[in-house]
C-alpha cells in the first residue's frame, strides 16, 4: 500500500514541476504585450452576440470581459489556462498510452516548442484544440484497449468541445473512426471481444454523425472555397510549413520514432499514424483550394510530441549503461528548440505596434493619410485610417488599382506593412517601390534568423 501512494506522490511530484515549469515559461509577459492578429478578431467577436459556429473561446472571452473588462490578460486568460492544463493531461495520458519517461520527454519537448508557447499567449482557440486534441485521441484509444464504455463517452464529449471550439476539430473523431474501420475490417490488429464491442459503438456513432454533420459540412466548405486562396502556401509547401513549425529535429525524431512503435506495438503505431496522416493530409489537400495553415491541425501536435519522446525514450534504452549518452536524443531535440523559444521572448520584448503609431503621430500632419496594411493599427492609435484590406498577403487584389486613387493627392500617405520573410503581394510591393519612400523601419532581435518587424512608406 506504501509502495502504491509513494507511486502516485511521484507522478504529482512530476506534475507539478512540469506545472511550475511551465507557469514560468508562460506566464511571463501575456498581459502586458499588445494585442495583433486575429486576436482583434476574438475581441469583436465576443463583443457582441456570439454566433459563430465555433463559439468556445469567444464565449469564455466574453465571460471574461463581462467580469473583469477588456483587457490583454483577459482576452489571453483562456488560453493560457488550457495551454497550463495540457501539462497533466499530456503527462497523464502520454504515461498511460506508453510509460513514463515518454510522458516526460513530451512534456518537456511541449514546454520548449515556440508553437506552442505562441498559442499560450494568443487569444484564440489553438491552446483549446491541443488540449482537447490531447484528451479525445487518448481517451479513445484507451476506451479500445480496456474495452471501457465510460472512456468512450469521455472521448466523445472531448470531440465536441474542441469542435465548438474550432470546425477543423472534427479531422480528429475522423481519424478514429478510420481507426476503428480499420481495426473490425482488417486482421493485424488483434482486439479483444470488449474492444470490439467499443469499436462497434464508436462506428455506429461516427457513421450516424457524419450523416447528421454532411448538410453542415457542405455549407462550411462551400463557404471556404469561396474565399479562393488568397494567401499561403499550397500542396506539398503546406507540409514544410508544418515541418517549420514543429521543428525539423523533432519531426524527424518523430518520423523514427513512430516507426519503431509500429514494431514494437502495431495497434498504438497504427492508430497514431493513421491520425497524423489524416491530419497532414486535411492540411494538404484543403490547401489546394482555399486559405488554411498549419495551425488548423494544431490539435494533432501533441501526437508529433509523443513520437518523438518515444524515439528518444528507445535511445535512452539502447544507452543505459552511460548515464549521460543515454540522455544525449532528448537534449538534442530539446537543444535544438531553444532558439526558437528564445527568440520568442525576444521578439515580444523588441518588436510592438505601438513603436510604429507612435512614430507616424509624431510626424504625422493634418491632411496627412494612413494606410496600414496591418491588423491592430487603430487599436492603438486614434489617426483616422483609410478603409483598405489589412492584409499585405492577398495576392488576388488589384493594389494597384486601389493605391492609384492616392497618387494625385496633394496630401502626403501613410503606409504601413508588415516585414518578413514571407514576401508581401508583389502588385503591392511594386506600387510601394515606384510611388513611396520607406521612411521607419524595425524589426524584432531573434536568434533563430527568422524575420518579423514592420516599415513604413510615405506617398509625400
Amino acid at each position: 500500500m506504501g509502495d502504491s501512494n509513494s507511486y502516485i506522490y511521484n507522478d504529482y511530484f512530476i506534475v507539478s514541476i512540469l506545472l511550475l515549469l511551465s507557469l514560468l515559461a508562460r506566464g511571463f509577459g501575456f498581459w502586458d504585450w499588445p494585442f495583433h492578429g486575429d486576436e482583434f478578431y476574438t475581441i469583436k467577436h465576443s463583443q457582441g452576440a456570439i454566433t459563430t459556429i465555433k463559439p468556445g473561446y469567444y464565449f469564455l472571452s466574453k465571460m471574461m470581459y463581462a467580469n473583469f473588462g477588456v483587457h490583454e490578460w483577459t482576452a489571453r486568460g483562456p488560453a493560457l489556462f488550457f495551454s497550463i492544463a495540457s501539462v497533466p493531461a499530456l503527462y497523464f495520458t502520454a504515461k498511460k498510452f506508453l510509460n513514463k519517461e515518454v510522458a516526460i520527454y513530451s512534456v518537456l519537448i511541449m514546454l520548449i516548442s515556440e508553437w506552442h508557447l505562441y498559442h499560450s499567449h494568443f487569444a484564440r482557440f489553438y491552446s483549446a484544440v491541443f488540449f482537447f486534441g490531447i484528451l479525445s485521441y487518448f481517451y479513445y484509444f484507451s476506451a479500445v484497449q480496456s474495452g471501457k464504455l465510460k472512456l468512450l463517452i469521455y472521448a466523445l464529449i472531448f470531440n465536441f468541445f474542441g469542435i465548438i471550439f474550432h470546425t477543423t476539430f472534427v479531422v480528429v473523431p475522423m481519424s478514429c473512426f478510420l481507426f476503428s474501420a480499420l481495426a473490425l475490417l482488417g486482421k493485424g490488429i488483434k482486439i479483444s471481444p470488449s474492444s470490439r464491442s467499443i469499436i462497434k459503438i464508436h462506428t455506429g456513432i461516427a457513421f450516424a454523425s457524419i450523416l447528421v454533420a454532411i448538410p453542415v459540412a457542405v455549407k462550411i466548405l462551400s463557404k471556404w472555397q469561396m474565399m479562393g486562396q488568397e494567401w499561403g502556401y499550397s500542396g506539398i509547401g503546406q507540409l514544410f510549413q508544418l515541418v517549420k513549425y514543429i521543428g525539423l529535429v523533432v519531426f524527424i525524431s518523430g518520423f523514427f520514432g513512430l516507426n519503431l512503435l509500429l514494431k514494437d506495438d502495431i495497434k498504438k503505431g497504427l492508430f497514431l499514424l493513421i491520425s497524423i496522416i489524416s491530419a497532414i493530409l486535411f492540411l494538404i489537400v484543403f490547401s489546394l483550394f482555399t486559405n488554411v495553415r498549419p495551425d488548423y491541425i494544431f490539435y494533432s501536435l501533441p501526437l508529433f510530441f509523443v513520437c518523438s519522446a518515444y524515439f528518444c525514450h528507445k535511445v535512452r534504452q539502447c544507452l543505459n549503461e552511460n548515464l549521460i549518452l543515454s540522455h544525449a536524443m532528448i537534449l538534442v531535440v530539446l537543444a535544438s528548440m531553444l532558439p526558437g523559444f528564445v527568440s520568442y521572448y525576444s521578439d515580444r520584448l523588441t518588436l510592438d505596434i505601438r513603436d510604429v503609431t507612435k512614430y507616424i503621430e509624431e510626424h504625422h500632419r493634418p491632411g496627412d493619410r494612413v494606410i496600414p496594411v496591418i491588423v491592430g493599427f487603430e487599436n492603438h492609435s486614434n489617426l483616422k485610417t483609410e478603409n483598405l484590406p489589412r492584409n499585405a498577403y492577398i495576392n488576388n487584389i488589384d493594389w494597384s488599382e486601389l493605391l492609384d486613387t492616392y497618387k494625385n493627392d496633394k496630401g502626403r500617405v501613410w503606409i504601413v506593412v508588415p516585414l518578413n520573410r514571407g514576401a508581401i503581394s508583389s502588385k503591392l510591393s511594386n506600387w510601394l517601390a515606384y510611388n513611396a519612400n520607406l521612411v521607419w523601419q524595425k524589426q524584432s532581435k531573434r536568434i533563430d534568423y527568422s524575420l518579423n518587424g514592420y516599415q513604413v512608406f510615405l506617398k509625400r
